[in-house]
């Protein structure tokens, strides 16, 4: 397949453009200023919205992973401005530059990044697949703005919301940083320790972009997160037992609002039992379906 790839230099990005070459498929990186010279890269600038439609040409999946990170403290007023801007500008670019291409050399399919933040913070005990209503909130908002961007491509080809979860990987993302904090002894549950984390592999996540990209029957918002979530008590007591650290320590709920504010309420302490309805209606085989699994194959 040839899979155009935007924020291939993202923690997703790497690992979708490295699985994607190992299973042989041809990857082009969108990529802005000095990268532009290496092997398998194309330019664009979304800031200008500028990317040359031929690049796109005859693609299998365009992708669309760019975005400002959510774990970026404090929510300023200015850096709100960043997450939303940093989502719709790539997105309305890409959606422009396939609107230019004849029907014949349209990508197959436009996969555009979204997040389980869609259904909001305060969902107790709830399961949520695809077809739950938005919550509230900034992300909600945010994830509802990003996919009707992509949207805008439904009648150029099929498009996918990929509704990512929190991807376990060592190598970014949250387990990064955390895994090296509970390493050192600094374990913690946050709050009460009853939030629902919607939890999924690095190498299932990638895995199942590209199996959503090969299925032509999966159109619109798709989950991507592990057969179960779990709650943030026992992601604590698991990640302390595959590290083989102690993790006793509590972060009471009133000093992470106290010191992230809203960022702490929809980012940090967000319950989410989010399903994946639709990777499971397809049948899709996760290599990785527990959280130990996850964080064995990514730590140890």
């Amino acid at each position: 397949m040839k899979i155009v790839i935007a924020g291939a230099s993202g923690f997703i990005g790497r690992h979708l453009t490295a699985h994607s070459h190992r299973l042989g498929h041809s990857v082009v990186r969108l990529v802005r200023g000095d990268g532009v010279s290496q092997p398998g890269t194309a330019p664009w600038d979304p800031a200008r919205g500028q990317c040359d439609p031929a690049v796109l040409a005859g693609a299998d999946g365009v992708v669309c992973l760019s975005g400002a990170s959510v774990l970026g403290w404090p929510w300023t007023n200015r850096y709100r401005e960043e997450l939303v801007r940093s989502r719709i500008t790539t997105a309305r670019t890409l959606v422009r530059a396939i609107e230019k291409l004849p029907d014949s050399d349209r990508p197959k399919a436009f996969l555009c990044g979204s997040a389980t933040g869609y259904y909001g913070p305060d969902n107790a005990d709830q399961f949520l697949d695809e077809s739950s209503a938005r919550g509230v909130g900034f992300l909600a908002r945010l994830c509802e703005e990003w996919e009707q961007e992509a949207r805008k491509a439904s009648d150029l080809t099929r498009v996918v919301n990929l509704r990512t979860g929190l991807v376990m990987g060592s190598d970014g993302g949250m387990l990064g940083p955390l895994s090296r904090i509970y390493r050192y002894g600094g374990g913690a549950t946050l709050g009460d320790g009853s939030s629902w984390m919607p939890v999924i592999g690095i190498r299932d996540h990638v895995r199942a972009v590209l199996f959503a990209m090969q299925r032509e029957s999966i159109v619109g918002p798709v989950n991507l997160v592990g057969p179960t979530a779990v709650r943030n008590k026992d992601f604590n007591a698991m990640l302390a037992r595959v590290v083989r650290r102690p993790a006793i320590l509590r972060v009471p709920r009133f000093a992470i609002l106290g010191v992230l504010g809203d960022a702490g309420r929809e980012a940090v302490l967000a319950s989410a039992r989010v399903t994946p309805g639709v990777l499971d209606a397809e049948n899709f085989a996760f290599e990785a379906p527990t959280l130990e699994e996850m964080l064995r194959e990514a730590l140890t």
